[in-house]
């Protein structure tokens, strides 16, 4: 019988937990802070990802001891698409639009995300499917 342990994540400063993934014996969760910093934990032990606006941990997973988030960044007003590979940034959104990246799966070397980028001509969003960093739209988010 696995034992769980529930962690003061408090501890830790002004911080908000949304998702946890497993892997093997390890529970990773990720958030954000009220700062500039993304945040993710392996066993209740804290990992900063400085990024440089206010950014939102959406998703994470763990494959092959590598730690992905995705989530998105507010620069200049606008929801920027994101994912980190161990604190590394990879940009997804162009900036011009909202974009957001709100789920991630790692496959052998592909990486898939699913989100929703908002519409050229309108202010309706459109789902997205992201591999490897390449946008396929799927379609309206309500359709």
């Amino acid at each position: 019988m696995e034992k769980w342990c529930i962690h003061d994540l408090k501890q830790f400063g002004n911080c908000y937990v949304k998702v946890l993934a497993i892997d093997g014996a390890d529970l990773y969760t990720a958030g954000y802070t009220n700062s500039s910093i993304l945040r993710y934990w392996k066993n209740g032990v804290s990992t900063d990802i400085p990024t440089t606006n206010t950014a939102y941990a959406n998703a994470i997973t763990v494959n092959n001891g590598d730690v992905y988030i995705a989530g998105n960044e507010v620069v200049a007003g606008k929801a920027v698409a994101k994912f980190w590979k161990n604190g590394v940034v990879i940009v997804l959104g162009d900036g011009i639009r909202n974009s957001r990246a709100n789920g991630i799966a790692v496959k052998g070397t592909d990486v898939y995300l699913c989100g929703e980028v908002q519409g050229s001509t309108n202010s309706s969003d459109y789902a997205t499917l992201w591999k490897n960093g390449q946008a396929t739209t799927i379609g309206l988010q309500n359709s």
